[in-house]
């Protein structure tokens, strides 16, 4: 399936800043067709940190209702080509993660609902955990006060901040650097 027809969906445009400087840009993308929701989510950063990092992050989703069906994470960098993906399998989820500096093969058994992907149209206000997609792992998710969000993926909390259930920015926890998403004013 191609994404080419995702300009008349509903599409939320973010920039990507490191201490306050723009360094790249992010699309969320989310089509309904039929019983199915589509996430679609694309990034692309460069800047330098002691070397020059470029980074291509795509990433997928596809929901059933409020089940999902399988997501995908593909990143292409100076530092190499990483992957991962939790797909449904009438059972469980298999997961398959291969990451940098990072390895995960496993089965997660409960249904998943949510994923940080939907972070970006819809807050959480039901669930206590949620899929960390680049991890494959269900991650505690804590409502801290006024739409105000914190997700604990192995040790790194990431911050999602709403107004009127429209994520306005988010706090990334980096092992390289933290990061803000910021959604663009248009």
């Amino acid at each position: 399936m191609t994404f080419s027809g995702f300009a008349s969906d509903e599409v939320r445009r973010f920039d990507i800043e490191l201490a306050g400087i723009k360094i790249g840009e992010l699309t969320a993308t989310r089509k309904k067709i039929d019983t199915l929701v589509h996430y679609y989510i694309e990034s692309k950063v460069s800047f330098w940190l002691f070397v020059k990092v470029n980074v291509h992050h795509i990433q997928t989703a596809v929901y059933h209702e409020d089940k999902l069906l399988h997501s995908t994470v593909k990143t292409r960098s100076n530092r190499g080509d990483f992957s991962s993906s939790v797909i449904w399998d009438k059972r469980h989820y298999v997961v398959k993660v291969d990451m940098y500096k990072y390895k995960h093969d496993g089965v997660i058994a409960s249904s998943i609902n949510f994923n940080v992907m939907r972070f970006f149209f819809d807050e959480p206000k039901n669930g206590t955990t949620v899929l960390a997609d680049g991890y494959g792992l269900m991650a505690p998710v804590a409502f801290l006060k006024d739409s105000f969000y914190e997700v604990d993926v192995r040790g790194e909390r990431n911050k999602y901040f709403f107004k009127e259930g429209k994520l306005q920015r988010a706090i990334m926890d980096s092992s390289i650097k933290n990061y803000e998403i910021i959604l663009r004013k248009e």
